[in-house]
């Protein structure tokens, strides 16, 4: 008799009755009205639990699968003999679920299977490693683009306030434009000037006579740029 395949599969174990009545060496039929005993009283459904044989004269037959816990609340009623009997093979037929696919007696297969899983498992870490390399090298050119950037902005930062005269108060438009690199509307900053009373101050041009200079606080204001240190014209 194959208990391992009346066990159950690999989604739900089960043991069906006509094991349990081997190992209890009762007649099946007293087992299965016990199973049904035990169900009706758990208000379980009968025949969700059916399941068909075909007996020595390949007459169709059923029994009923039952998973351990229900397993365990039937055998309870039988004396302790019995149902450490059960109690044992549920345990066999578990290990014997839990044996890699390689655990069969044919000693070359069982070598072509042990071979074969090894293969798998080399070749899933070679993936997770490289996944993992990849990860590092794509994390490390993200990490030198950004310290890149970083120096780049210092570099232009230093180079602004060195071209800063912390002395002035005011500022041309040209001229913030020529130290920032920036573009910018001299409407924003007249009308920020006009409407806080803050003076405008003229400054000598060569290509239009004279241009407006702008107070410091409106340059911080409106475009978020310190004249505190730009080297403008007074």
């Amino acid at each position: 008799m194959n208990m391992l395949a009346q066990f159950g599969n690999t989604e739900q174990k089960t043991m069906s009755s006509r094991v349990i009545a081997n190992l209890t060496e009762k007649r099946h039929d007293h087992v299965k009205r016990d199973v049904e005993n035990m169900l009706g009283q758990l208000g379980l459904d009968i025949p969700k639990f059916g399941g068909i044989y075909f007996d020595a004269q390949n007459r169709q037959q059923t029994e009923y699968l039952l998973d351990e816990e229900l397993t365990m609340t039937l055998v309870t009623g039988y004396n302790i003999v019995l149902r450490n009997r059960v109690i044992k093979r549920w345990k066999e037929l578990e290990l014997q679920a839990s044996l890699p696919s390689y655990a069969i007696d044919d000693p070359i297969e069982r070598a072509k299977k042990w071979i074969e899983e090894e293969k798998q498992k080399q070749l899933a870490i070679q993936e997770r490693d490289h996944a993992i390399a990849t990860k590092a090298e794509i994390g490390s050119r993200r990490e030198a683009t950004a310290m890149s950037t970083a120096s780049k902005y210092k570099r232009k930062a230093e180079k602004l306030e060195a071209l800063m005269d912390e002395s002035q108060s005011f500022a041309t438009l040209k001229k913030v434009q020529s130290l920032t690199g920036g573009t910018y509307d001299t409407y924003a900053l007249r009308r920020y000037s006009k409407a806080q009373g803050l003076e405008i101050q003229k400054a000598e041009d060569a290509n239009y006579g004279s241009v407006n200079s702008y107070h410091k606080d409106a340059w911080l204001a409106v475009y978020n740029i310190n004249l505190s240190s730009i080297g403008g014209a007074a």
